[in-house]
């Protein structure tokens, strides 16, 4: 349920970014390097965006967290919580919740925050049928 929790922000925010720079996902899809296209659009910092926007880095954060914690608990899965940090970018803080490992989503969001979250998805997948 945290995979598909983790999945859904993923989505959400994806969104919302494509939302906040002016295009839709079709035409990333279609183009990806309309990102690349300077002056057309403003690209917002995670920090920049408000309300519901805001929140759901967080609530991305918070879920991976989670996730990574229910593994730890789950002896079975004991190789996957030991790999799951790495795989994820991320490392716990000093109150023992992870966070992500740089600053990418403190900085302004750049072509590479998508390439990230599509590889968080391919990521969270891939765990997902091995559970």
């Amino acid at each position: 349920m945290k995979i598909d929790e983790a999945l859904r922000l993923i989505d959400e925010y994806q969104e919302l970014i494509y939302r906040n720079e002016g295009i839709t996902k079709e035409q990333m899809n279609n183009d990806p390097e309309i990102l690349l296209e300077s002056g057309s659009r403003k690209t917002p910092s995670a920090a920049e965006l408000t309300g519901r926007e805001g929140s759901v880095v967080h609530d991305l954060q918070t879920a991976l967290s989670d996730l990574i914690k229910l593994l730890e608990k789950s002896p079975e899965y004991g190789s996957l919580a030991k790999a799951a940090p790495g795989i994820l970018n991320m490392d716990t803080s000093r109150n023992f919740n992870y966070i992500w490992i740089d600053r990418l989503f403190k900085s302004n969001v750049q072509p590479w925050v998508h390439a990230y979250l599509d590889g968080l998805e391919a990521n969270l997948k891939l765990m997902r049928a091995t559970l």
